[in-house]
């Protein structure tokens, strides 16, 4: 998740997060091209190749280099060049950073950017810097191996003076040193004190972190060259060593290509914190022109209402530079502690996605090639400014019932409010597209945004219906056109596995627990996540996703597995057979009293203690004795009644000596209904026979391919079952496996459009609409009601006819007791305008909408279709616009 770039669910992506975030699942935004000539390099065809471009790059940093050893200029204007300087390279992509290493009139490849003319003080030999953000090297003048070999017998002639006179090179090292230090093109300054020193190496890494935080490659340093007269892997101290003695590696870094000392000082900090400055800086929350200052807030309270945990951050991946970001906050940390710039968002916009928020794939480019290629068509034909109206909704409800759960807004809202292009999708859609695509096309994509379209929309959690709008996208025809394959992604999936969860919630009551197991099922981690998210949301109590329960707060339950079980032979392979008394603290023999319960059972259940498999039970006791207050044991790895039964309770009686209370068991295969009567009579007795009432209401835990058809099953033939662990039925939804959602062009400025058919599922209903729920007298609803957009609202105890859309003779009249309106302006002017609820104040508003209707509407078996009505203007509107754009034949 993840700017312009998009977001949770999963859209995690996908995503690579900070150290001390979410699994490494999202992915850095990829790098940009910098305008860094005159020339654009999207006008070269090929810039890594191009010969053109290399001596134009070589000539841009050049032309930085010399002002900044101009001493006519002031500080000021070399220190902005300094950091446009570090920003621009920053960001080029690796293999561009390549070819500016190329050495052009050599077939080798060497650094060879920047040139610079010094005399070293040991042999006062011309030697020229090639300096590259990349590559710090220092070459004697020429090229080739000659080059080398002259250097080596340079070094070789003053050997013998070295081996002879070790305080001459001491005294050598200090007068470097000091001329470095009285070099009127340095800048003098010193790193402010710190409580540590650090090593060579860490004031490398820090240097060269800064220099360039996203490109690191450690192959691209050379450790065998240089000059051994330059100070070589000296040990450096924040407490004593100057800005021009930081070095990379063992190569001095002189300090004109140094950043000024507050803002080196502030990187040491921030290395010495375990956190790599250009990777932490990614991970923080900046703003850009495009976002709103208004609805932070509204974004924050539905994600911290839903859990006490505070979530993490995800990567937003921003369509602007990530170094000018760097450098705009390695500014502030100059006036505050680098802990608190890194960590307060209390001025700053939120364009990175919290835990809630969808992840880095959900973004511009996730689309249909078409809806791209229409946008162009739009932009050529000067039609991309007409206001267009679509309606997104769906023509079947699923699993062949009589509702839905509508579910996906907020992503959708997400996706909208970060919709932005980066400049690589420009790159490849420049592949993608004609080459006489013009370039003032990829310039408006660049700027595009969505702050002037509006989005109505019913709240997410809202019981809905086929044909009924669950969003109005109102605005330019490019803009919303481009926004469609994106929001059925995000709204098909969610609405279908939330329906599917309130199916399954529906089928075995509101007394039973419902447990998500799917993520091992589901089509990819980003399905996993959203399975979860919406079950969660049509009703299921938790998952076994420990990321979703981080991300969403969604309550986590699991045991153990049949690996557990068969990984224990005997109870000699127990290491640990005690456990320490809850109230005592006595360490008490707790595999023995496993044992000794075990034969006082054996007539209890009537099984014969020596048969019961004892590696089952040194795996109950181990963990047991891992989880004494909150055991749970699988109990069908080798036969249910006459061993995993016995074994447990013969557990769960030590435990309760050792003052101790056992959860209960999970059934994983076999006759569920059947097993679960049988192990709920054995607690049952043994409750009475060691006078322990709570072992009666031991908690049954039953998985094993669960669908639908199976709960509505075992309600019919009777069952003693707590729990449900449901997977693959439930989030691959193999009833069925798509929605349906369309997204259909409704009205062009200010005229109505309509699609025909011979299908009638497939015609529209033309013009702008709103929507009404009309409730009777129980308070049930009796059906949703589209007017016109220009209509009066429907007014309680007044009489309305009611039409069918397509069906003359079907009508009724209908008198409301109450009218719920239920669209809501979620998206205008570039900001969200209603309060997004917690995901767990969502779940609870779905349960009361399906409270609303009827039961005969949510059965599973012959449900009674619910109303979906026009009013007798919208229905004369859409049937004269229809026969007008229906040919008439002509009989020969």
């Amino acid at each position: 998740m993840a700017s312009g770039r998009g977001h949770a669910s999963f859209t995690i992506d996908t995503l690579k997060l900070a150290k001390d975030s979410l699994p490494a699942t999202v992915n850095e935004p990829p790098p940009v091209y910098p305008e860094l000539l005159n020339t654009p390099h999207s006008l070269i065809e090929n810039p890594i190749n191009d010969y053109d471009y290399k001596l134009k790059l070589k000539f841009n940093f050049n032309s930085s280099f010399r002002t900044l050893h101009d001493p006519t200029k002031d500080d000021h204007e070399k220190n902005f060049i300094l950091n446009k300087w570090i920003e621009e390279w920053s960001i080029l992509p690796r293999e561009l950073k390549q070819a500016s290493r190329i050495n052009i009139n050599s077939s080798k490849f060497k650094p060879n950017l920047l040139k610079k003319n010094i005399i070293t003080q040991n042999n006062k030999k011309k030697t020229r810097f090639n300096i590259d953000l990349n590559v710090y090297e220092e070459k004697p003048m020429g090229d080739g191996d000659d080059d080398d070999e002259q250097e080596e017998g340079k070094k070789d002639d003053n050997a013998d003076v070295n081996e002879n006179d070790d305080d001459n090179e001491g005294k050598l090292k200090d007068a470097e040193k000091k001329k470095l230090t009285d070099n009127e093109n340095e800048v003098d300054g010193d790193v402010p004190n710190e409580e540590e020193d650090m090593d060579e190496d860490e004031a490398a890494d820090y240097t060269y972190s800064y220099f360039d935080p996203g490109d690191r490659d450690d192959d691209d340093f050379d450790d065998d060259g240089g000059d051994e007269t330059i100070t070589s892997r000296e040990k450096v101290s924040t407490t004593t060593t100057t800005v021009n003695e930081i070095s990379l590696r063992n190569k001095p870094l002189k300090k004109c290509f140094l950043p000024p000392p507050t803002i080196l000082d502030n990187i040491i900090k921030t290395k010495k914190r375990k956190n790599n400055i250009g990777e932490k800086y990614l991970f923080q929350n900046y703003s850009h022109q495009y976002e709103n200052k208004n609805n932070i807030n509204l974004l924050d309270n539905q994600s911290s209402s839903s859990t006490d945990i505070k979530p993490p951050y995800l990567i937003n991946s921003e369509p602007y530079s990530v170094a000018k970001q760097l450098l705009s906050k390695i500014d502030k940390c100059s006036s505050s502690s680098q802990r608190e710039s890194l960590n307060s968002i209390t001025s700053e916009k939120i364009s990175l996605m919290t835990a809630s928020e969808q992840s880095s794939v959900v973004q511009p480019l996730l689309t249909d090639l078409y809806q791209i290629s229409m946008a162009y068509a739009y932009w050529k034909a000067n039609k991309h400014q007409e206001m267009a109206t679509f309606d997104l909704y769906f023509r079947k409800n699923p699993f062949g019932g009589e509702y839905t759960l509508f579910a996906g807004l907020e992503e959708c809202l997400k996706f909208i409010r970060d919709y932005k292009f980066h400049p690589t999708d420009i790159d490849y859609l420049r592949t993608v597209l004609p080459t006489y695509t013009e370039q003032e096309y990829y310039d408006y994509l660049l700027q595009l945004d969505m702050n002037n379209i509006k989005i109505y929309a019913v709240p997410e959690g809202t019981v809905v219906f086929p044909r009924i709008p669950l969003l109005r996208i109102e605005g330019p025809i490019l803009k919303t056109q481009l926004l469609e394959t994106t929001l059925l992604t995000l709204v098909n999936y969610a609405s279908l596995v939330a329906t599917n969860a309130a199916r399954f919630r529906s089928a075995i009551g509101t007394e039973k627990a419902l447990l998500e197991f799917g993520l091992r099922r589901a089509q990819g981690p980003d399905g996993g996540l959203s399975a979860s998210k919406y079950c969660y949301l049509g009703g299921f109590d938790g998952t076994s996703n420990v990321l979703a329960g981080k991300l969403y707060g969604i309550p986590i339950k699991g045991t153990h597995a049949h690996a557990y079980v068969s990984s224990y032979e005997s109870m000699d392979d127990l290491t640990e057979r005690e456990l320490c008394d809850r109230k005592s603290g006595e360490r008490r023999p707790f595999a023995d009293l496993c044992l000794k319960y075990l034969n006082e059972l054996g007539p209890i259940l009537k099984i014969l203690p020596e048969q019961t498999n004892k590696g089952e039970l040194a795996a109950f006791t181990s963990y047991a004795l891992a989880f004494p207050t909150n055991f749970l044991a699988l109990v069908d790895t080798y036969e249910v009644l006459k061993s995993g039964l016995p074994n447990f309770l013969a557990v769960a009686r030590a435990l309760h000596e050792c003052k101790y209370q056992a959860v209960g068991l999970r059934l994983d295969s076999g006759d569920l209904a059947y097993l679960s009567l049988e192990v709920r009579a054995k607690f049952r007795e043994a409750a009475t026979k060691f006078n322990i009432d709570y072992f009666k209401d031991f908690n049954i835990v039953a998985s094993n391919d669960i669908n639908e058809e199976t709960l509505v099953s075992l309600e019919k033939q009777g069952h003693s079952i707590d729990t449900f662990g449901i997977g693959t039925h439930l989030v691959t939804c193999q009833k069925q496996p798509a929605l349906g959602c369309v997204y259909k062009l409704v009205e062009l400025d200010t005229s109505p459009r309509i699609k025909v058919s011979q299908d009638i599922e497939k015609v529209t209903i033309p013009g702008r609409k709103n929507l009404y729920r009309i409730f009777g007298h129980d308070g049930k609803a009796l059906c949703d009601l589209l007017t016109k957009y220009d209509e009066p609202v429907p007014q309680p105890s007044v009489k309305i006819l009611s039409r069918h859309p397509f069906s003359d003779q079907r009508r009724a009249y209908v008198t409301p007791t109450s009218v719920e309106s239920l669209y809501k302006l979620y998206w205008a002017d570039g900001e969200i305008k209603e309060q997004l609820p917690s995901l767990k104040d969502v779940r609870e508003y779905a349960k009361d909408q399906l409270n609303q209707l009827r039961k005969d509407h949510i059965r599973d078996l012959n449900p009674t279709p619910y109303k979906v009505s026009v009013t007798e203007a919208l229905f004369t509107f859409m049937h004269e616009l229809w026969m007008k754009n229906i040919p008439i034949g002509e009989l020969d």
